[in-house]
């Protein structure tokens, strides 16, 4: 996508560098190329990524032994098309629909696979998955397009399937997706459970090694940011309840 682009991290490093050659003089023009190239070395350290991730995966109760869910709820994270003839899931999407399986057969609750068709000509995520998976019991929602299409649509599901929304609802999604996934829910009265525990953050020495995978992380982590902005922009996420 076109705001991929404009949004992914060294991008805005690269312009500075361009505008500065082509704008600026002598030693200012080699200030700002040695400061945007400092900065970017910096934000190759994974210890960056690492402090920004935290609060996303933070905010609710933790699934414990003595809750009561009435359902676990999996946001699908993507499909791949293999260049032939066929879609696959993205191995994002398997790890939150296999997690999501595991809660439903441990807790014997429904299992509710939410997602559709994010680009136009592709199918539904959620109905790849399912066959993927061979869920024949899973409750398949194949129109959102999003996760505030989500927690919309999550009503007429519950109510069709005769799931309680009194009851607590498990949410299966990535620990950096999980906050913007979690207040767009609750702003619309769902009580939702984490069913991972949120680790304590522990200092290593390879977050001081620059790698390339933490500019990647970097990118997703500040996408998520901006994505709650906007949610909370537009009313999708209301921060406070009444």
């Amino acid at each position: 996508m076109l705001l991929d682009y404009f949004i992914y991290w060294p991008m805005p490093v690269v312009w500075t560098c361009i505008i500065a050659f082509v704008f600026f003089k002598n030693n200012i023009r080699k200030a700002i190329i040695y400061i945007s190239l400092a900065i970017l070395i910096f934000t190759s350290f994974q210890l960056l990524p690492e402090l920004l991730k935290i609060p996303l995966s933070k905010g609710t109760a933790n699934l414990m032994e003595e809750n009561s869910p009435s359902a676990v709820i999996v946001l699908t994270g993507g499909i791949y098309f293999d260049g032939h003839k066929n879609w696959y899931p993205s191995p994002e999407s398997i790890k939150r629909t296999a997690h999501g399986i595991y809660i439903s057969d441990k807790y014997n609750i429904p299992l509710i696979l939410m997602g559709g068709s994010v680009e136009k000509n592709t199918p539904s995520e959620s109905n790849i998955i399912k066959e993927f998976f061979l869920l024949q019991n899973a409750i398949i929602e194949n129109k959102s397009r999003n996760t505030a299409q989500a927690a919309d649509n999550l009503k007429n599901i519950l109510k069709t399937h005769g799931i309680s929304e009194d009851l607590p609802l498990i949410l299966c999604t990535s620990k950096t997706h999980f906050l913007r996934a979690f207040l767009s829910f609750r702003s619309l009265g769902y009580k939702i459970i984490s069913p991972v525990n949120t680790d304590k953050f522990k200092l290593k020495i390879s977050h001081f090694i620059p790698n390339y995978k933490a500019i990647v992380s970097l990118n997703v982590i500040i996408k998520e940011y901006i994505g709650i902005a906007w949610y909370i922009f537009n009313g999708n996420i209301r921060l406070v309840r009444y």
